[in-house]
């Protein structure tokens, strides 16, 4: 950045938003702006988050034909219920997590049609990624 942008009496965000150079916050936008003006220890802290590899690309948002949305209404919502009500119970220890009750678990949510759900989620993340 210039002197104008790091010497100026407004704050930099300010400053590039003035001349069109920058974005509204909310938006993806090259993280190397915000390198240019941390402090560093920050930057330190930045390096070491990178190196770590913890930044994940989020998942995109899908778009679902009919037939899909169809799939995911019927069944979407009863088999989350369930995956968090037994990761619930799992956590709590009010049930317990061995051979038994996994399978359980598994034949629960194939009972509940999720390679239904799964398969219709998949067709939308091929479409999106090109995938034929």
């Amino acid at each position: 950045m210039t002197d104008k942008v790091l010497k100026n009496e407004k704050p930099p965000l300010e400053v590039l938003n003035s001349i069109g150079a920058q974005i509204e916050i909310g938006v993806k936008q090259d993280f190397r702006y915000e390198l240019q003006i941390m402090n560093p220890i920050a930057r330190q802290g930045v390096q070491l988050y990178m190196e770590k590899k913890y930044p994940v690309e989020p998942f995109p948002k899908l778009a679902f034909n009919e037939q899909e949305q169809d799939i995911i209404k019927k069944k979407g919502t009863d088999i989350s219920t369930y995956i968090n009500e037994q990761t619930q119970k799992w956590i709590l220890n009010a049930e317990p997590i061995n051979d038994a009750s996994f399978e359980k678990y598994i034949k629960t949510l194939q009972s509940m049609g999720v390679e239904e759900l799964i398969k219709a989620k998949q067709q939308a993340y091929d479409r999106y990624s090109g995938i034929k």
